[in-house]
């Protein structure tokens, strides 16, 4: 009869070699006129946010005064309650969709210098 032995490798095995390239390193602090850009650009992001908000606010309010207007136009009654509930109707309209549109705008700012700061690969 003949006798079987199992062998096993040994645990020191060498690793394969990597597949995917190393990554550089990234420096941890920027330069003062990266951080002023920076700072510059974000700051835009958000005047283009509070512009929107603000025109947006003003610009729904007259359109839903004017939907309220048209709609009790025919009536007899007083349309001084309806057109306050128009009014602020429309300014929470206009601050979600200037606010919106702002932050479409701001956004794209940010890409742009983002863009324009990202290292070469």
């Amino acid at each position: 009869m003949a006798s079987l032995t199992l062998e096993t490798p040994s645990v020191a095995a060498s690793p394969p070699p990597p597949s995917t390239p190393r990554l550089r390193s990234v420096p941890a602090t920027a330069p003062d006129d990266d951080l002023d850009a920076q700072r510059r650009v974000e700051r835009r992001a958000f005047r283009a946010w509070g512009v929107g908000m603000l025109v947006g606010a003003v610009v729904c309010a007259f359109v839903w005064c004017g939907l309220v207007a048209l709609a009790l136009a025919g009536g007899t009654e007083g349309a001084g309650g309806m057109m306050v509930t128009g009014a602020a109707c429309g300014v929470f309209a206009g601050i979600f969709l200037g606010g919106w549109a702002g932050a479409v705008v701001g956004a794209i700012a940010l890409e742009h210098h983002e863009h324009g700061t990202r290292p070469p690969l």
